[in-house]
């Protein structure tokens, strides 16, 4: 068996299908360590695994995407948690009430190399905030995100104006 083919066979059984073939983003996210690097899809599936979780008022889905010992920071420390169950609280803080909308990202790149990527984003809570999460995965799990994000009614479109 390949690589890439065990890889696959440890991540299939955790997509759960759904009508008309959607998967559940959530399901990628086990709280355990892969045996192998992910590849663009299967990261992009763990932000939206993070997503569905805010969205959804889950916050333990959110936070089984992070390692054990995981770092979560706006820099220089304007956020800053340590460890998933420091995220836990964080994320259980801020999801309710639900909003399907409350996490969406818009613009998602991936080097599978450095399993390091970045996603653009739009978070809505007590205001919006428009952003780009920096993100570094370690065997699957979140090990590290840093994010760089700005306070704006402005909906995402007129945010980034023509530079789109």
């Amino acid at each position: 068996m390949t690589k890439r083919s065990s890889r696959m066979a440890l991540l299939l059984p955790m997509l759960l299908a759904l009508p008309g073939g959607a998967r559940e983003p959530a399901a990628l996210c086990t709280g355990l360590p892969l045996p192998a690097p992910l590849g663009p899809k299967e990261f992009r599936g763990v932000l939206d695994s993070v997503a569905a979780g805010w969205n959804g008022d889950r916050p333990e889905a959110a936070a089984l995407c992070f390692a054990e010992t995981a770092v979560y920071l706006e820099p220089p420390d304007r956020q800053r948690y340590q460890g998933r169950a420091a995220l836990l609280e964080f994320f259980a803080a801020s999801v309710r009430p639900a909003r399907p909308d409350r996490m969406r990202w818009h613009g998602v790149s991936f080097d599978s190399t450095r399993q390091t990527g970045f996603g653009e984003y739009t978070y809505r809570g007590r205001q919006n905030y428009h952003g780009v999460a920096v993100v570094r995965l370690d065997r699957g799990l979140i090990r590290s995100w840093r994010e760089y994000q700005y306070g704006s009614p402005l909906q995402w479109e007129e945010f980034v104006g023509q530079s789109r």
